[in-house]
């Protein structure tokens, strides 16, 4: 109509889009949490997520490296926090999202704790951390973390002088898993008091840190 070209053109109309404009839509590429807290950008969730789980995890190394034990009392609240934040952000599909992601993070880790090789809170641990990371990344915190297990392990084989024993050991498991499926080794397992017994928090941290140099490096 003439009467909206007019008005469009006018100056008091731009500068009522201008208003407007602060009020509408985010962009594509922008999230908005159930709280109205806005992110530019994706990579900044992302970031957010790797560093709460980042302390999280360290935490947790200080009880394990200390006691050999990582509390529920730790666990418990990891897992709550990660529901809380995705909620916060991204609503009821960021709960699903953690939930998700502690389901599939518990059940890799499960496999290892059923086999006998991992511990019950390291598999607790996984599931909480996972909560707070979210599925996106998981994939990514899994491969981290277990490179950085197998790394840990050969250090302190080389540091104990018992390196050729515990590939030894590692050829042992593969034999007996193949032909067993979970069952425990009757003596590679952590009930054998002569086993290596790894603090895994340290891994899971080391991972939940690639996260953080990984949402960096995208930003």
């Amino acid at each position: 109509m003439a009467i909206a070209a007019k008005l469009s053109a006018s100056p008091r109309a731009a500068r009522l889009r201008c208003f407007l404009n602060q009020f509408s839509v985010p962009h594509q590429g922008t999230s908005v949490s159930a709280a109205g807290v806005e992110l530019t950008d994706p990579s900044k969730l992302q970031l957010i997520y790797a560093g709460i789980a980042a302390v999280c995890a360290g935490v947790a190394c200080v009880f394990d490296i200390r006691n050999r034990r990582i509390p529920n009392r730790l666990t418990g609240p990891i897992f709550l926090v990660g529901l809380a934040a995705h909620t916060f952000f991204s609503g009821w599909k960021g709960l699903a999202d953690a939930i998700g992601a502690a389901l599939v993070g518990g059940i890799v880790f499960l496999l290892f704790h059923l086999s006998g090789g991992m511990g019950a809170a390291d598999v607790k641990l996984m599931a909480a951390t996972a909560s707070v990371v979210g599925l996106s990344t998981l994939g990514t915190l899994l491969i981290s973390t277990g490179l950085a297990g197998g790394m840990l392990a050969l250090g302190v084989s080389v540091m104990r002088g018992v390196l050729r024993q515990t590939i030894a050991n590692t050829f042992a498991l593969t034999a007996h898993h193949r032909l067993n499926g979970l069952s425990p080794h009757p003596e590679l397992n952590l009930k054998n008091p002569d086993t290596i017994r790894l603090p895994y928090a340290v891994p899971v941290a080391v991972g939940c840190i690639c996260l953080v140099v990984k949402a960096l490096v995208q930003r």
